[in-house]
Formats: C-alpha cells, sequence, structure tokens
C-alpha cells in the first residue's frame, strides 16, 4: 500500500499518479539518476532533494512535539522529559 503522500524506497520516491496524471496507478521517480535522493521539501511534499548532511534528530527547541528526519522519515516524539535532558532523540534511540 502506498500511502496519498508518498512515500521513499531508498533514493526513489513512489507515489500514486492523480487523475490529471492518467489515473490511479504508482509513479516512481529514481532521484539517484538525478545526483539527488528521496525526502521532503521545505513544503513537506515528497520529491527529489539534496541529500542534507547526516545529523541526529533533536529535540532541543522541540519539547513535547515530534521531530521527523526529512530524508529518512523517522520521527521522534519529543516528550516532557527533554527540558531536563535537552536531547530526547538520541536519549532514546
Amino acid at each position: 500500500m502506498t500511502p496519498h503522500a508518498g512515500r521513499c524506497e531508498g533514493d526513489t520516491v513512489v507515489r500514486r499518479a492523480t487523475p490529471e496524471e492518467g489515473g490511479y496507478r504508482l509513479l516512481t521517480t529514481d532521484c539517484s539518476v538525478l545526483g539527488l535522493t528521496c525526502g521532503l521539501d521545505e513544503s513537506d511534499e515528497l520529491t527529489c532533494i539534496e541529500a542534507p548532511e547526516p545529523s541526529p534528530l533533536s529535540c532541543v527547541g522541540h519539547c513535547g512535539d515530534p521531530v521527523r528526519d526529512p530524508v529518512s522519515g523517522d520521527v521522534c516524539f519529543c516528550d516532557d522529559d527533554c527540558v531536563e535532558w535537552n536531547d530526547c532523540c538520541d536519549d532514546k534511540a
């Protein structure tokens, strides 16, 4: 099953075509051919993006909120203990 917003399979974007694109079928884009990787752009749309520098998920400034890695899609929820530990995502990983 492919979610409405699509998904990343490594460097490949997999998403459902819209009716304007010829009906509901799977579309794939191999971003590595373009020297890019699959990820979320500034508007949270799944597309081919330049690979950001690797960085650990951090709760700094996000206590009480989830933090999402734009490339892998990994999510860490930053609970109230962030105030004490300052970086819950690293602490819980």
